[in-house]
């Protein structure tokens, strides 16, 4: 559950976040893809291995969104790891 409130400082009042503990940040990626076969993989990779990096409060979630592509894509998504 994430609670949002006001903290003062220098320049004024601005909004702040802040989120229980037991509460991930999710960060969404969404991924465009049509007739993108050739470089859907190479790019979830590339995402991943960046997600990674994060810290354990953040979690990463890689969205696809493909829009009646001729070729791959949907195979290829699914290879990567998509549902």
């Amino acid at each position: 559950m994430m609670t949002t409130g006001m903290d003062e400082d220098r320049e004024g009042a601005r909004m702040t976040t802040r989120m229980r503990m037991e509460d991930k940040l999710v960060v969404s990626i969404i991924i465009p893809a049509w007739n993108e076969e050739a470089r859907l993989g190479a790019t979830i990779a590339a995402l991943r291995r960046m997600a990674a990096e994060w810290p354990a409060e953040r979690r990463c979630e890689l969205v696809v969104v493909d829009d009646g592509s001729r070729d791959g894509t949907l195979a290829a998504a699914r290879a990567a790891g998509a549902d």
